[in-house]
């Protein structure tokens, strides 16, 4: 039987309907992701949007932010590369390392990208008035914190 809105949940109940949320809302996302025009991989663009808010990367600093193996990211990078995408450079202090920067295609890629998720961020929202928004944003920001604090401790 359905519970009201006004029932009054344990502990229990709370986590049995985040856990039904959560699949929705990822069994959702999936289906968006299916129906995407986007121009450049997700994958991609977190790394290229990674490197404009914290400058130059290595790969072991990218992996640790995007919560990724440095395999994944040196996979990514090299196809990333081939694209145009970004350029590795030996890094100042380690010559064993190497700094990930965007090159201008890159950055415009990116931007095209980003442009098209706002479009569709805002065609979602339309509806919801301002602290909605606000509220929504400032819950999924906590739970992206509590995930990537999973994935680490997790990793070790």
């Amino acid at each position: 039987m359905a519970r009201s809105r006004s029932d009054a949940h344990t502990s229990a109940e709370t986590i049995e309907d985040l856990e039904e949320t959560l699949a929705f809302l990822v069994r959702g996302l999936e289906a968006a992701q299916r129906m995407r025009t986007y121009p450049m991989e997700r994958a991609h663009y977190l790394l290229i949007r990674l490197i404009e808010r914290e400058g130059p990367q290595t790969v072991v600093a990218a992996a640790q932010h995007l919560l990724l193996d440095g395999s994944t990211v040196t996979r990514q990078v090299a196809v990333m590369e081939r694209r145009g995408l970004v350029e590795k450079t030996s890094h100042p202090g380690d010559a064993r390392a190497t700094v990930l920067t965007v090159t201008p295609a890159g950055f415009a890629a990116a931007r095209r990208m980003r442009e098209e998720r706002l479009k569709r961020i805002e065609n979602l929202f339309r509806d919801w008035p301002a602290d909605d928004r606000a509220n929504a944003d400032a819950v999924l920001k906590r739970l992206n914190r509590s995930l990537a604090e999973i994935v680490r401790t997790a990793a070790g």
